[in-house]
């Protein structure tokens, strides 16, 4: 069962799907268009109402999982009136409130040249100014975030080189 309890039963080989069926929604409390039968490996539901359990190979013996029908997807047609509706819309904003922006945008440049200031390298007076550069400490060397004190060198270590794992290659 779909909230793990499990139930034995046993029928005729020749029993149909549809006494199957009938069985689970009168033993189970289940209604007929509630609940799909499905095979457990591999994983097919079963369908054929009139197909006994031989036919299906659910004999001699099998386990089936007695699962919720899912409920189809249902996908919305646009009805006429919401196609124009949308076809509006698209319309106004394109030609009305795109066109009008463009509009205010060069009369705001042409009669207000200095309201926008040009883009420019040097940075603004209200900028905050990045910090300076840390001072080097005398005898500390830094190298890639690796930091070493100056009188600890070896001549063979200068020359390997870091990958990215934090392991040295000669």
């Amino acid at each position: 069962m779909a909230d793990g309890s499990a139930h034995t039963a046993h029928f005729d080989v020749d029993a149909t799907l549809q006494e199957l069926r009938r069985y689970v929604a009168d033993n189970l409390q289940l209604r007929l268009g509630e609940f799909s039968l499905w095979t457990a490996f591999p994983r097919q539901e079963l369908t054929e109402s009139e197909s006994t359990l031989r036919q299906l190979r659910l004999a001699p013996s099998a386990a089936l999982l007695v699962l919720p029908r899912r409920t189809p997807t249902v996908v919305a047609s646009p009805t006429t009136f919401s196609t124009i509706l949308t076809f509006l819309t698209q319309l106004f904003t394109s030609l009305i409130l795109e066109l009008s922006q463009q509009v205010y945008a060069w009369l705001s440049a042409r009669l207000f040249p200095g309201a926008r200031p040009a883009p420019s390298s040097s940075p603004s007076p209200d900028a905050s100014p990045s910090p300076p550069p840390a001072p080097q400490q005398p005898g500390l060397r830094r190298r890639v975030n690796i930091h070493r004190l100056a009188g600890d060198t070896n001549s063979d270590d200068e020359n390997n080189i870091r990958n990215g794992n934090s392991t040295q290659q000669m």
